[in-house]
């Protein structure tokens, strides 16, 4: 999306759907296949694909960012009971993949879902704690190069009961979304913007869940939900559904923007 209209891409050889979506420092385009064990990049000539043999069967994919190293961040999802205490987050450098295993008492079994960069190069994740097929506690976590810390609920202000995805803003703040509520991390406070918007549909919208948050140059919110495309100006909600898109669907597992602003 350049502003005006969507463009429509094809051929890519990997599983859908694909949730992870990023450009990274170069401005290459980076994609997870969720169901691939494998992600891809696009340097506007050609894709090149990159497998990472050492996830188990159902564990999958979910989201991707981009530290200011270039390294390229992968949260990934474990389906079976079997494998809770398989890799959950990884790195690649753009030669080998390193596996982060959380086998502590505060991290372990987790299935993550989102991850996010903050500006001075801390690692973000949300994840949901899994026990025989049943959610038992949520999770935020940071890395900051040495070692990962869980961010606890209500003594900090972080309060959301279902966090599903995070990204940074142009500022440096983190947010946090999911089960219908979106919070903002300053790096001090907790801060709740959902005032301006109690009045739109979030359960018809589908949006917080989001499937996917970025923020563009000028610092307007856009999340991906099964329902189409939303942007949020800091005043009011813009929705763009399967006919705005040129689309047969507007079910949407990620979203991001490249250098040029482009969604």
């Amino acid at each position: 999306y350049d502003g005006e209209k969507f463009h429509l891409y094809y051929g890519i050889k990997l599983d859908p759907p694909f949730h992870g979506l990023l450009f990274d420092r170069n401005n290459h385009l980076w994609m997870a296949g969720t169901y691939s064990h494998s992600i891809a990049r696009y340097d506007g000539n050609e894709w090149k694909y990159f497998r990472l043999e050492n996830l188990k069967t159902d564990q999958l994919i979910n989201t991707l960012a981009c530290d200011s190293n270039n390294n390229i961040w992968i949260a990934t999802t474990a389906v079976g009971n079997d494998n809770l205490r398989s890799f959950g987050i990884v790195k690649f450098d753009g030669e080998k993949f390193t596996y982060y295993s959380f086998f502590d008492d505060s991290l372990k079994y987790y299935r993550w879902y989102s991850i996010a960069v903050d500006k001075n190069n801390n690692i973000w994740a949300v994840g949901s704690r899994y026990k025989v097929n049943k959610t038992v506690g949520s999770v935020l976590v940071k890395y900051d190069g040495k070692s990962w810390k869980n961010i606890p609920k209500e003594e900090s202000g972080y309060r959301v009961s279902y966090p599903w995805r995070v990204a940074i803003d142009n500022y440096g703040n983190l947010w946090v979304g999911g089960g219908n509520q979106l919070q903002k991390f300053d790096g001090t406070n907790w801060s709740d913007p959902n005032e301006p918007m109690k009045d739109f549909d979030f359960y018809t919208y589908s949006c917080f869940c989001p499937q996917g948050m970025v923020f563009d140059r000028n610092n307007n919110l856009y999340a991906a939900s099964y329902r189409g495309l939303l942007k949020w100006d800091g005043k009011k909600w813009t929705y763009f559904n399967k006919t705005d898109m040129g689309t047969s669907s507007c079910e949407l597992y990620s979203v991001h923007i490249d250098k040029m602003n482009r969604i």
